[in-house]
């Protein structure tokens, strides 16, 4: 035997169908209630007296105005009344007071029901509670507001751009890093702005439309608008902006400014090299005095090297004081002369322009400098308390060029003799000075002292800065 038919639906009668819509609207959460044609309103659902905390009594007709905020409450009138005469629906937010006597927002809408001939018969209305959708609007706008602002301040440049690789939101940084102002950016391309710089970028933009996947740390160079001409140096990255699907729809990109880091790089990387080289140079320097200075006596030998490694040391000093750009010639002759106990005491005058040597200039002449006091302290003026001592430098000219003259003058010591043999001091003072430094010198053993000129190229001893 087959199914029974389904049973019909039976028609509800009137009480029925008012019972459960008493059920239904005293259940649901907002505020219901409903109005004659004149607006005088006669029933509101169990909500409402709930949240308000009043009755039929105090509410029928126009007694819910004592629940509206008066300050208000006349617009609200207002509305009503216009919605009542106009025949229209009524739609706005108001806030209405709770039975702890606090004003909450709520949202309004009021429809008027009408019979088979189109005449109103009755207005039904609805309050719902909106606070908390507020709230989060606020909140909402509160945290756009600050992602706008940190957006447009951030230290970095940001920009979301489309497909087409225009551009459709830009802030101020990277907009200064371009060169034009952010709203000159908004509908252009990559290409019309950066020029010769779009084709490194396009390729990463179509990357990332293609795969969905960020490119973070991405070093560009190139040129802007800003500064047409200079190179400057950028770290880069792209992102995905995703719809709800997964599909992307723009890319953001940021850019930092790294032209000053490379620069550091760089200055770091020519400073590491340079150090290598005066390095190798001073190790060479102090490899041939090892190896040249004679070796007969052992502890002559030691004070002999260990003197002209501190006169090089006492040079690099200096340099060091002065981060390596130079060395004034006046205090390489008070420091080189300092051992020998002759500085301020009246026996050694020096005097002459300021002249900033050169960085190996300064090394050599110390070698000079040492290798005259020495001799000086042994034979000449500064072996005894009566003799003198007087050094002078000046910039002189000398076959059209710049040469700088070091003039050595001793006097009053010990009667002073032409040595039979070059010794290795003498030595040493014309390889620093001819072969080092291209110069000449000239050496005068005079009975009253000996007499020593040096003779150097200025571009060999002075810096670039000097003169």
């Amino acid at each position: 035997m087959g199914d029974s038919a389904p049973e019909a639906v039976r028609d509800l009668t009137q009480a029925e169908a008012a019972a459960e819509f008493e059920t239904l609207a005293n259940n649901i959460p907002t505020l219901c209630w409903m109005a004659r044609a004149d607006g005088h309103i006669y029933w509101y659902n169990r909500r409402w007296y709930e949240y308000t905390g009043t009755s039929i009594e105090t509410q029928e007709g126009w007694g819910w105005e004592s629940v509206h905020d008066p300050e208000v409450l006349p617009s609200v009138v207002k509305r009503w009344r216009n919605a009542l005469a106009t025949g229209t629906a009524l739609e706005m937010t108001f806030p209405l007071k709770g039975a702890d006597g606090k004003f909450r927002p709520f949202l309004t809408r009021v429809v008027p029901i009408r019979d088979d001939g189109g005449t109103i018969v009755r207005w039904f209305g609805t309050n719902t509670d909106v606070e908390s959708l507020q709230l989060a609007q606020q909140a909402l706008q509160q945290r756009t507001t600050e992602l706008e602002t940190l957006y447009d301040s951030a230290p970095i440049g940001l920009a979301l751009v489309s497909r087409d690789y225009r551009y459709v939101r830009i802030n101020r940084e990277l907009a200064r890093v371009n060169g034009i102002p952010p709203e000159e950016h908004i509908g252009r391309t990559i290409r019309e702005v950066l020029g010769n710089g779009s084709p490194t970028v396009e390729p990463i933009i179509d990357r990332v439309f293609a795969t969905g996947e960020a490119v973070s740390n991405l070093e560009v160079s190139g040129q802007s608008p800003a500064e047409p001409g200079r190179i400057r140096h950028f770290l880069s990255g792209f992102y995905p902006i995703k719809d709800e699907g997964g599909s992307v729809q723009l890319v953001g990109g940021w850019v930092v400014e790294i032209s000053e880091r490379k620069a550091a790089e760089d200055r770091e990387t020519l400073l590491a090299r340079e150090v290598d080289h005066r390095a190798k140079n001073l190790l060479a320097v102090v490899q041939s005095i090892v190896q040249l200075t004679p070796g007969d006596d052992g502890p002559e030998l030691k004070a002999s090297v260990v003197g002209r490694i501190q006169a090089l040391a006492r040079a690099h000093s200096l340099l060091s004081d002065a981060r390596w750009d130079g060395v004034d010639l006046g205090r390489l002759v008070e420091e080189e002369l300092a051992p020998f106990g002759s500085a301020g005491s009246g026996r050694t005058q020096s005097e002459g322009p300021t002249i900033t040597l050169r960085p190996a200039a300064a090394q050599s002449l110390a070698l000079v400098l040492h290798e005259l006091a020495t001799n000086a302290a042994k034979y000449g003026a500064l072996s005894d308390d009566k003799g003198r001592l007087r050094i002078e430098w000046r910039r002189a000219a000398s076959d059209g060029k710049g040469v700088v003259e070091i003039l050595w003058s001793e006097s009053g010591g010990p009667v002073v003799r032409a040595p039979e043999k070059v010794g290795f001091g003498s030595s040493i003072i014309r390889a620093s000075v001819e072969r080092q430094l291209r110069g000449r010198v000239s050496l005068e053993w005079r009975p009253e002292g000996l007499l020593c000129l040096l003779s150097i190229p200025s571009v060999e001893v002075a810096t670039a800065g000097d003169g």
